[in-house]
Parts: structure tokens; sequence; C-alpha cells
């Protein structure tokens, strides 16, 4: 039987308190998650010796999540990845973005609800709901917004992730979760011992500036091909030997994806392999991004973060795939639901 308990976290600074809602399940495996930015804030699993092994990077304090400038296990959205021009092109004219990572619009940029207070609608043994809405007019985006994210841990270690979305205003929605995983444990070991699988044939080429080119190339006889599983490291050494730099923030498009249906996308196993995880979800592909940005930090329990210590796997569509028709559609109109559904699946022999 699960349950879940409310904690003070802090205050933002128009005097907002912040909560964390901790649910446990019968296995003694722990979710914290907070109604800023709907932030993933730990995610540990017990083992025999009655250790845990938190498995997603983050922060003790509040007052860092503020500061924070990596989207650390947050939400992300309207929409996830970036935006070419910062332009989302609907109605006669395109809607002017925050221009945030040059001239383009990276996650949203100021308007993003990672950094936006939910209220909590529904919380139960098994169950979060978390909403919130954006009056017309406070955004760069279209039109209301209103959200919902359903979270539930269950028995069976798995993690579900839903979003419910719906402006008012034919609009673009990409929304996705930023946690870093490192299956080791958050801040241990090597990102390049662990092992990835993907159920993808096909990426997005990208240009200099991380955005999508338009083609889908076939990834056989590449050194992204992850349709085995691989070690990172192997990865990272294929990419250097190649003359590239080491790391992955690329787009993969996963098999039978145009039928919308929940598949499998990926697996990652720790560096002792006594730890799995199995996502699935209904989305077109995922963002696969190795940390190869983050700076030098100060985490959990003193942990140090920096390049390579964790890796993101955000479900969702292509990097600026409102600029490209041959791309999964976005495309929101007004008043209908967006709705985006993920399940991490976990199994542990710790």
């Amino acid at each position: 039987m699960l349950d879940v308990r409310k904690e003070q976290f802090g205050f933002l600074p128009d005097g907002q308190e912040v909560s964390l809602y901790l649910l446990r399940n019968d296995a003694g495996a722990t979710l914290a998650i907070s109604d800023f930015g709907a932030i993933i804030q730990s995610l540990r699993f017990p083992s025999a010796s009655g250790e845990y092994r938190d498995v997603v990077l983050g922060y003790d304090r509040l007052d860092d999540y503020l500061r924070d400038d990596a989207y650390m296990g947050a939400c992300v959205g309207p929409y996830a990845n970036r935006i070419a021009r910062a332009e989302l092109p609907v109605a006669d004219a395109p809607v002017q973005l925050d221009a945030n990572e040059g001239d383009n619009c990276l996650h949203s940029g100021v308007d993003s609800v990672a950094r936006k207070f939910f209220r909590v609608e529904k919380k139960d043994k098994s169950n979060l709901l978390f909403h919130y809405k954006l009056n017309e007019g406070d955004s760069h985006f279209p039109g209301s917004l209103e959200l919902t994210i359903h979270y539930s841990f269950d028995d069976d270690m798995c993690l579900k992730i839903q979003y419910f979305a719906r402006s008012s205003e034919d609009s673009f929605f990409n929304f996705t979760n930023h946690s870093y995983f490192n299956l080791n444990g958050a801040g241990v070991g090597r990102l390049a011992e662990m092992r990835l699988s993907l159920n993808s044939s096909f990426y997005a080429e990208l240009d200099e500036k991380h955005l999508p080119t338009g083609a889908i190339l076939p990834l056989a006889d590449t050194y992204l091909d992850l349709r085995e599983s691989r070690r990172l490291g192997a990865v990272f050494q294929a990419q250097e030997a190649a003359g590239e730099a080491a790391g992955l923030d690329d787009y993969f498009f996963v098999d039978g994806s145009r039928a919308k249906m929940l598949r499998h996308f990926a697996s990652l196993s720790s560096e002792d392999e006594k730890l799995k995880m199995d996502l699935h979800s209904n989305e077109s592909g995922l963002q696969v991004y190795t940390a190869t940005a983050l700076s030098e930090r100060v985490g959990k329990s003193g942990a140090h973060y920096g390049p390579f210590a964790a890796i993101c796997l955000e479900t969702g569509k292509p990097a600026d795939s409102p600029h490209f028709y041959h791309f999964p559609n976005s495309f929101v109109a007004k008043n209908q639901v967006y709705h985006s559904k993920n399940i991490f699946k976990f199994s542990s022999k710790l």
C-alpha cells in the first residue's frame, strides 16, 4: 500500500509556500515531487542492506532550484526543446516567443512552466495531480493555457507521467519531463559505464545550432545506432574517433511512432546491472541528452555534478517541429485536448 506525505520545501520570492510531496510504495521506494515546476526532486530505491540509491539529480533546497539553469527534474513546456528564430507559425503571422538561446527559443524561455507554481488538485496513495493555468496575454504563447500533470507511482515500480493541456487558441505543445537520470546513483559512478538501447532506426540531422535541418536519417552503420544495448562510453569513443565531440543531444524517432500508441522507447541499466529502467510512451520519439553542457555544481547531499553526470530521456516531438510539416505534428487546435503518456518502469536487484 502506498502512502503520501507533504513537507514544506521553502518559499518563493512572492511569499508563496512550496511543498514536497513524498510517495512511498510497499517495496520502500520513494518519489518526491515539488509543486514548483512539478519537479521530480528525488527517486530512491532501497537495497538489501537498508541503504537507498537516488537515481535523479537535484537539490536539497528550493533556493537552488530557483537559481537552476538546467531544468533539473522539471516539467518543461508549453514547448520543450528548440524553436528556430523563436517563432511559432500560427494564424496569419508568426508568434514571437522569448529568444533565450541566441535567436532561438529553448524550452519555452521565460514562459516555461518549469518555473511556475502548480496547484495540487488531487492527492491520494498512488496519484498526484498538479494543475497550472496561464491567462491569455500573460505569456508569449497564444491564448490561455490549462495544464494538468498526473503523476503516479505504484508497487510495480512504475512511475507514470501524463500531460493534459488545452489552449484557447491554436498553438503548439510539446511537454516533457527533464529529469537527469543516473542509475548508479545521483553523483555516483560513471555515465560511460551505463548501458542504453533505443527502439529507433532514424534520427533527426542537426545543424551547428542543434536545430534540425529537416533531414530524417537512418541510424544503421552510424555511432548513434543504439538498437542493440551499448555502453555509453563506447558511443562517446566512437564520436571522438570520428573527430567529433563526445556526448549526445540528439532526437531519435521511435519505430512505429506514426501509430500514436504506447510503445517501448528505451532501456537504461546501471553499471552494476542491479537497476534497470524501461521507458514507454505514446510520443513520436525522444531527445537523448548526456548532460554535456551541465556546468559544475553541488547537488543533493553535497554531491558534485557536471558534464556526463547523468542522462535525460525527454519524450516528445523533435526540436523545431512547427517548421517542418513532415515531422510529427505538434499543432494543437484551440480547445483541443493534448495528451502525452509516459511510463518509466524500474527493475531492482539492489
